[in-house]
């Protein structure tokens, strides 16, 4: 009887520590000090959670998912934001699903409209809208930079990983894709030597 007494003082305790835990976990999650992505679905892509879903998520370690009433995100990943350049794709894609529409005012003075949102599909070519002249440029980008995977599977797995968090609302593109269209820039890119 005394051991059990013990031990439900401790179980309470370390329960406490863990809903303080969790609620930390939670505050710090809307603030954006750290992200999660998850899947809502077996068929469905991991997305990013917005930074507003939190309070109402109850995080679950056990199974690596965050739930609530109307939503489940399983498979989580997280990271956190510090020492992450502000401009990096992540975050740019962070704070694009984090805003929300303001509240319409209800005064007199004539409101800006807001900025449009530029099409990323208008590359120039006719027919159906296309994405790939964005990853093209982000290739060149990381061409530039020295970045390039040792072979074009990697390569065309990360700039696949970049779109998706890039530009969360469009497609993706399969890596494969990436690869098929690739190729020869890439095989280009590896045989030129690197003008410092």
């Amino acid at each position: 009887m005394l051991f059990r007494d013990a031990v439900k003082a401790i179980d309470q305790r370390i329960e406490s520590v863990r809903t303080s835990v969790m609620n930390i976990m939670r505050n710090e999650a809307s603030a954006g000090t750290w992200l999660a992505i998850g899947r809502q679905g077996p068929d469905l892509a991991h997305e990013l959670i917005p930074a507003r879903h939190w309070p109402f998520l109850t995080i679950d370690i056990d199974n690596n998912s965050a739930l609530s009433k109307d939503s489940v995100f399983r498979d989580l990943r997280c990271a956190t934001t510090a020492g992450v350049p502000r401009d990096h794709p992540l975050l740019v894609s962070f704070r694009t699903t984090n805003q929300l529409p303001l509240p319409e005012k209800s005064s007199p003075t004539p409101s800006n409209p807001p900025p449009e949102t530029p099409d990323l599909g208008r590359n120039g070519a006719p027919g159906r809208p296309s994405y790939m002249h964005l990853v093209e440029a982000e290739f060149k980008r990381r061409c530039d930079a020295g970045r390039l995977e040792p072979s074009l599977t990697k390569e065309a797995a990360a700039l696949a990983a970049w779109f998706k968090a890039a530009h969360p609302l469009v497609r993706p593109y399969t890596p494969k894709a990436i690869y098929n269209k690739l190729g020869s820039l890439y095989r280009s890119a590896k045989l030129s030597p690197r003008v410092p």
